[in-house]
C-alpha cells in the first residue's frame, strides 16, 4: 500500500497548531519526518496515530502540559516504573496548559508565569486559573531568563526598556507562553501598551534564539538553555524564573501519580537534570502548595 505524506502546513492544520510548533516537534523527535529536498514530509499514519491517541486520552492516559523537554524525561522515568505507559506530555504553554486543565482536557500542567502584582511565580496563576479546584503544586527547577542578542551585542541591549528603541527589531513568544506573559507584564509595569510594536512571533525558545542568530532580529527573550544550544548569539540574563507543576489533589491518590512524584523527588532524576545543564535544582520536588 502506498503511504500518504503530509506537508508541514497540512500537519499543522490537522493538529490545529502552528507550523512553527510542528517544526519544533520534528526537531525534538516528537513527530517522525523525512526530508524531501529542502522540505519535511510526515507520514499521514503518524498523525492519525497522534490524533487517535489524543481521542482516547481521558480513558487511560494522564496528560501533563508543558514545553520543557525535562517533562519528557519525567514521564519516561515514571512510565518505566508503571505496568504500562500512563503519562503523556503535550506541548501546550503555561497559560494554555492551565486552561486545558481547568476544562478537563489535561490532568496536570507545568508553568513559569510571573505575576506582576506579587512579584512571584505561578501560585497566583494556579489559584486564579483553576478556581474551585482542590490543587497541590510541586517545584521543579529555576531557570535563567534573559535577552538573546546578536553576537557582540551591537545594539547595546542591557535592560528591558532598551526594547522600546525604534531601531530594535524584537521577536516575541506566542501569547499564553510564560515568556510572553513576562514580556507583556513588564510592558505594563513600564506603562507601555503591549501593541507598541507589531511583534513577530516565535513558536519556541529555540526558534526565538535562531531568529536572532540569523540576523533578522536584534533581540528576543528566553531561557539560558536555548541560548547555549544556539550559535551566533549572546545571552544577557536578567531574571530567575521558577518552573513548577500543579495537580488536582484527588489525583495524588492514584498509585501511578505517586510514582511520578517519587521520581520528581528522587536523587536520580535530580542528577539527570543536573547533567543536562541549565537548571537550578536546589529545591526540586518540594511541595509548594
Amino acid at each position: 500500500m502506498t503511504e500518504h505524506y503530509l506537508t508541514v502546513q497540512e500537519v499543522a492544520e490537522r493538529l490545529k497548531i502552528k507550523k512553527t510548533t510542528v517544526y519544533d516537534m520534528i526537531h525534538r523527535g516528537n513527530i517522525k519526518a523525512i526530508k524531501m529536498g529542502k522540505q519535511f514530509r510526515v507520514c499521514a499514519d503518524e498523525i492519525n496515530h497522534i490524533l487517535g491517541e489524543n481521542q482516547n486520552t481521558h480513558n487511560n492516559k494522564f496528560i501533563i502540559c508543558g514545553q520543557d523537554m525535562l517533562l519528557d524525561l519525567l514521564c519516561e522515568q515514571a512510565n518505566n516504573l508503571c505496568d504500562e505507559p500512563y503519562f503523556v506530555r503535550t506541548h501546550l504553554g503555561s497559560y494554555n496548559g492551565l486552561y486545558a486543565m481547568y476544562q478537563g482536557k489535561a490532568n496536570a500542567a507545568s508553568a513559569h508565569l510571573w505575576d506582576l502584582e506579587t512579584d512571584t511565580y505561578n501560585l497566583p496563576f494556579f489559584k486564579r486559573l483553576l478556581p474551585g479546584e482542590d490543587i497541590c503544586a510541586f517545584h521543579i527547577a529555576e531557570r535563567k531568563v534573559g535577552f538573546y542578542v546578536q553576537k557582540g551585542n551591537p545594539k547595546n541591549i542591557s535592560k528591558f526598556t532598551d526594547l522600546f528603541k525604534d531601531n530594535i527589531r524584537f521577536i516575541a513568544r506566542e501569547k499564553g507562553s510564560g515568556i510572553r506573559v513576562l514580556t507583556d507584564s513588564l510592558l505594563c509595569k513600564y506603562g507601555i501598551n503591549p501593541d507598541f510594536k507589531t511583534f513577530e512571533i516565535a513558536g519556541s525558545h529555540l526558534e526565538a534564539a535562531a531568529a536572532v542568530a540569523s540576523g533578522h532580529f536584534d533581540c528576543a527573550i528566553g531561557n539560558q538553555k536555548a541560548a547555549k544550544q544556539t550559535d551566533g548569539i549572546d545571552f544577557i540574563d536578567f531574571k530567575y524564573e521558577k518552573y513548577d507543576i500543579v495537580f488536582k489533589k484527588i489525583d495524588l491518590e492514584k498509585p501511578q501519580v505517586r510514582t511520578l512524584i517519587s521520581v520528581l523527588q528522587s536523587e536520580h532524576f535530580a542528577n539527570m537534570l543536573s547533567a543536562m545543564g541549565g537548571y537550578n535544582i536546589s529545591n526540586i520536588g518540594k511541595q509548594i502548595l
